[in-house]
């Protein structure tokens, strides 16, 4: 379940959910959707209530981009209120649309590990695993780590995660 910050609206979930799907957003083209039933004002003032709580990043000309913080809200790991990553352990996963879908259907979750050994990696999968699970399923995963003596394959991730 999301942790909403007192400071939020009823919208804000929408609002990002939107720009999620989208990779940017603008006030004319959120309330130009289909799921968002607000005048364009109110979602202009709440995406500078959004960035100001760093959810959001603007990008310029009114347009919004979601960040790490906003991704994890999303997915559960982010409390906006104490605004503080949940499992902090995994904050280095990354969400986005894949740029495949043309229906903005499939999430594309990064893991991004930088372990010094394939032990070192194996074992923070293991301590995380449920964690991770819990927040990208179901989702696609793609793993990306960096070159070391014993490289743990991305096979082996998913068998961790999703055994």
């Amino acid at each position: 379940m999301r942790k909403s910050g007192d400071w939020m609206s009823i919208w804000d979930d929408r609002i990002l959910e939107y720009i999620m799907e989208n990779d940017s957003g603008a006030p004319t083209q959120i309330a130009n959707s289909e799921n968002v039933h607000v005048s364009k004002q109110h979602i202009s003032h709440r995406l500078r209530e959004l960035a100001d709580h760093e959810l959001l990043d603007s990008i310029g000309k009114g347009m919004y981009r979601l960040n790490k913080k906003g991704e994890h809200y999303l997915l559960g790991n982010y409390d906006a209120q104490k605004q503080e990553f949940i499992h902090t352990e995994i904050s280095n996963i990354h969400v986005r649309t894949s740029p495949y879908d043309t229906q903005n259907l499939v999430r594309v979750v990064e893991l991004n590990l930088w372990p010094l050994s394939e032990k070192t990696a194996v074992e923070q999968l293991h301590d995380s695993k449920d964690h991770i699970r819990n927040l990208i399923s179901p989702v696609l995963l793609q793993i990306d780590s960096r070159k070391t003596e014993e490289e743990v394959t991305e096979d082996e991730v998913k068998n961790i995660i999703f055994r």
